[in-house]
């Protein structure tokens, strides 16, 4: 779904595409979960909205230390319970 803020539930403004393919970070691993991203080619394209709009990518990497946003619907803590590092800083 694009356009969602909410995990659950359907959403105004939301859409639906199927996917047609999906590719997985080389270097994901399973047990760590480093790494834990994946491209998805939607067999239709988007309709851009103000809710869906395409994500700019970065020409460099961004220096350690880099306050950064992330987002997603992942775990926010170690399965230890500790915060994943950085708390928003890249590096």
């Amino acid at each position: 779904a694009l356009g969602k803020h909410r995990l659950y539930g359907r959403e105004a403004g939301e859409e639906r595409r199927m996917v047609a393919r999906m590719v997985a970070h080389p270097g994901y691993d399973p047990t760590t979960k480093d790494n834990d991203i994946m491209l998805l080619q939607l067999l239709a394209p988007a309709a851009i909205s103000d809710r869906v709009r395409p994500i700019p990518v970065a020409s460099c990497l961004p220096r350690p230390g880099t306050s950064c946003l992330t987002s997603g619907w992942g775990a926010t803590t170690s399965p230890e319970g500790r915060a994943w590092p950085g708390g928003g800083i890249c590096g």
